[in-house]
């Protein structure tokens, strides 16, 4: 089952990428923690409230990705996706290049939490594991 928890979170970061539906991929009542060191820090409950966080990404990086950063960590139910944030800001044509480590808890093939880190020891260390 932890394999398929895996392959779950990849395929959403892909079809993210890909511009293609993954919404059926996250639970409706989702509990979405943004990274914690961000000024708006918050959690978003629910797939409504999730699409308008990433819809305001998308709104200052138009076109963004997630791009792997390492392999990622089976921990059965939860997986440790080290990624990137890339992109170019709107209004200042910066390119972008952020750390985000994601740690996704999966149940019944879909995802229920997500929570976004700007380093794999900050991911490690939230689920109980040595940096």
């Amino acid at each position: 089952m932890s394999q398929e928890n895996v392959e779950i979170v990849v395929t959403l970061m892909q079809d993210f990428n890909e511009r293609k539906p993954w919404w059926e991929l996250v639970d409706e009542r989702i509990k979405w923690h943004s990274r914690p060191d961000e000024p708006d820090a918050t959690i978003h409950h629910g797939r409504k409230a999730v699409r308008d966080y990433i819809d305001g990404w998308d709104e200052m990086f138009p076109g963004y990705r997630i791009e792997p950063d390492g392999l990622p960590v089976d921990l059965g139910e939860r997986v440790i996706f080290p990624a990137r944030l890339v992109g170019v800001a709107r209004t200042t044509g910066l390119a972008v290049s952020e750390p985000y480590v994601f740690v996704c808890t999966v149940s019944e093939s879909k995802i229920v939490l997500a929570r976004e880190f700007g380093t794999e020891a900050e991911a490690l260390k939230a689920v109980g594991l040595p940096e």
